[in-house]
């Protein structure tokens, strides 16, 4: 009995104790944009089912403060996730931001890389942020890592996109 309590609690107490930290020094974008090319990169290399453990395993390369990796299909449906590997198999296409914008379609509809932005819920503070996520697009995967800006704001930040990324309308 006791042993199945103590893996939770390790994971609270670690939470905790990193948690000031965290809230107190973020990743910038150009980190994200770098890790989520390092993880590309990875995924081509390693295969899906090694880079999709690798990215949901704690600690870096592929965790830095409030930066992580999520990985979605070209159907929204998460594919591995850096901070809730339950979100695994979910169907995240027509999520929206508090504003009711549909950033998961703007992020599969990425051809090549580029940058989306929203708002979403800082899983470290519990706050909605402005987030800008780097994508890079490997087959049929996009991989992902978002940067949180440090304070809510009442409005999205503007989408950040090249040409070149979407796909026509």
């Amino acid at each position: 009995m006791l042993r199945n309590l103590f893996a939770p609690l390790v994971a609270v107490l670690c939470f905790l104790l990193a948690a000031p930290t965290l809230a107190g020094e973020r990743g910038t974008p150009d980190e994200a944009k770098a890790m989520a090319l390092h993880a590309a990169n990875a995924l081509r290399s390693l295969g899906t089912h090694a880079a999709f453990e690798a990215f949901q395993a704690p600690g870096p390369p592929f965790h830095d403060r409030d930066l992580y990796i999520f990985v979605l299909n070209r159907d929204g449906i998460v594919q591995a996730h850096g901070v809730d590997p339950a979100l695994a198999g979910q169907d995240r296409l027509d999520l929206k931001d508090s504003n009711g914008r549909a950033f998961v379609r703007e992020i599969v509809a990425m051809q090549d890389q580029g940058w989306v932005d929203y708002l979403y819920n800082d899983p470290f503070t519990g706050k909605i942020l402005p987030k800008q996520t780097y994508i890079v697009r490997v087959g049929d995967y996009l991989v992902c890592v978002g940067a949180y800006a440090e304070e809510s704001v009442g409005e999205p930040p503007l989408a950040r996109q090249s040409s070149r990324s979407l796909k026509p309308r």
